[in-house]
């Protein structure tokens, strides 16, 4: 029984500094998200902001292009900057998605496959 004790105690003492590499990586990867949330937020509102500047241009251009101001090859370039900060935006937002994945998975968070599902109407 005693060497039953002792063997018990002495796997939980190899288990301890274990622990603590465990805590330290956990306590790193919920920084690291943290963080890049913070980013995000930041990211977001400007980038935003470029695609609506993007936009307004595309429709200065066509109605440019309607009153003989403007030839369609730039309307086409200005479209093609849109298109660009849109695609920007998508990666931007789907980045920031999958960082709070992460942070919900550092955090001890569980698997999304018992969540219910989400509709969208």
């Amino acid at each position: 029984m005693r060497a039953q004790v002792r063997t018990a105690s002495a796997k939980q003492q190899e288990s301890i500094p274990h622990f603590g590499k465990v805590a330290v990586i956990a306590f790193a990867e919920v920084e690291a998200a943290l963080t890049n949330e913070d980013l995000f937020a930041k990211r977001l509102p400007v980038t935003e902001s470029a695609l609506g500047d993007h936009s307004e241009a595309v429709r200065i251009g066509l109605l440019k292009n309607q009153a003989g101001a403007m030839d369609f090859l730039s309307v086409l370039q200005l479209q093609q900057g849109e298109i660009a900060s849109n695609g920007e935006l998508i990666k931007l937002r789907s980045a920031q998605l999958a960082n709070r994945i992460n942070l919900h998975l550092a955090l001890g968070g569980g698997s999304f496959d018992s969540a219910p599902a989400i509709t969208y109407r």
